[in-house]
């Protein structure tokens, strides 16, 4: 899985964010992201000290929040006052830790500050997946965050949420994730995207 954006501010900067090493049964290694300055002639991998650290393999830890058995599902997407934010679910195969983490980079690509954990959770019944980021195009230091929270268990028991994330900005902080859509029971959602109405219309809160 891959994703790929384009700045606005430098339509010739390009970055795409994939899974490295990807495992069989689900997740991978890493997050790595590939930067264009030339509209997609040519690309390059920065070094790994400089990628999003989601995951242990590439250098995730305590300190930083990417202490993670695997990643996946990862999103990016420029605002425009250069920004870049990538995000991607972490999580572990020997215990049932799972995060939604988010980074950002403003210098196009070429490396990627402080994750910031937009939920953690060690709960073995429920599921943070399928991240998606959005810049707001009319406040440059906004972006949104939503992801699909499910709760496993029996069929009739099991249900979905949306959940959603916000900074204002420009990463340094987010809000707390909270539910904006609650699914029945027995039902469930997944791929959710945020999508900004024209401005001055009002903006998800």
């Amino acid at each position: 899985m891959s994703r790929t954006s384009r700045s606005t501010r430098n339509p010739a900067n390009l970055i795409s964010v994939y899974q490295e090493d990807r495992y069989p049964n689900d997740g991978a290694n890493g997050v790595l992201a590939s930067v264009s300055f030339n509209a997609g002639r040519s690309w390059a991998v920065p070094p790994l000290a400089r990628q999003p650290r989601f995951s242990s393999c590439a250098g995730g830890n305590a300190a930083n929040g990417g202490n993670f058995e695997k990643t996946t599902d990862p999103w990016v997407a420029f605002s425009p006052a250069g920004l870049a934010y990538v995000v991607a679910v972490s999580y572990n195969d020997s215990n049932a830790a799972t995060a939604e983490l988010v980074a950002t980079s403003a210098n196009g690509g070429r490396s990627w500050g402080q994750q910031r954990s937009l939920i953690r959770d060690d709960n073995p019944d429920v599921i943070d997946d399928r991240p998606a980021v959005t810049a707001d195009p009319a406040r440059p230091l906004t972006a949104y965050v939503v992801w699909a929270r499910q709760v496993t268990g029996p069929s009739a028991a099991a249900r979905g949420a949306v959940y959603f994330s916000r900074t204002t900005n420009g990463g340094a902080t987010w809000s707390a994730a909270r539910a904006i859509y609650q699914t029945p029971l027995g039902m469930q959602t997944s791929a959710n995207q945020i999508v900004v109405l024209p401005w001055p219309g009002p903006s998800p809160r």
